[in-house]
């Protein structure tokens, strides 16, 4: 007798991906720093975070067919875009700041919940700036990101600021 075909939705399907992804990245982590240290662990996380980036934001551009980012407008628009398929559970909101800048303000991150569960967040350095570097870069575009507010350091949000130095024309 065959077994029951197991029917997903798409829905269904992307929720699991997604969170067996979170919880690989949040174990790899934890395992690297049980055997190497928290140091090891968070300049490994962070290199690897940022190629990630790279990968993830060229994927998101092409299977969109988006084109180029020359404005800060298109940069908000495709960071709201992919943060929604590659963060849930994120509550965000984003700025523009001048034709060069945005903020990012986030109220809610899972990822800071995992690392504060796990008593962590003292030693964990947050590898979104360097993840989004990478989104700038695979975008074409030279800038800068930095945190200006962080979870992780007792404040209230985590602010992320996006500086792109100039626009392609």
């Amino acid at each position: 007798m065959r077994p029951k075909k197991v029917n997903l939705t798409a829905e269904q399907r992307e929720k699991i991906l997604r969170e067996n992804w979170m919880a690989h990245d949040g174990r790899w982590f934890l395992k690297v720093a049980q055997e190497l240290g928290f140091d090891v662990a968070n300049r490994l996380n962070q290199i690897t975070i940022r190629s990630m980036g790279k990968t993830e934001a060229k994927r998101f551009l092409k299977e969109s067919d988006f084109g180029e980012v020359k404005k800060i407008e298109n940069l908000v628009y495709l960071l709201e875009a992919a943060w929604g398929l590659y963060f849930e559970g994120l509550e965000y909101e984003f700025k523009i700041l001048d034709k060069n800048t945005l903020s990012g303000i986030l109220t809610r991150c899972p990822i800071f919940d995992a690392v504060k569960e796990a008593g962590v967040k003292d030693l964990y350095q947050c590898a979104c700036a360097v993840r989004l570097g990478g989104w700038l870069e695979a975008f074409g575009l030279d800038g800068e990101v930095f945190i200006r507010k962080s979870m992780m350091k007792g404040d209230d949000v985590c602010e992320l600021v996006l500086r792109v130095k100039e626009w392609k024309m």
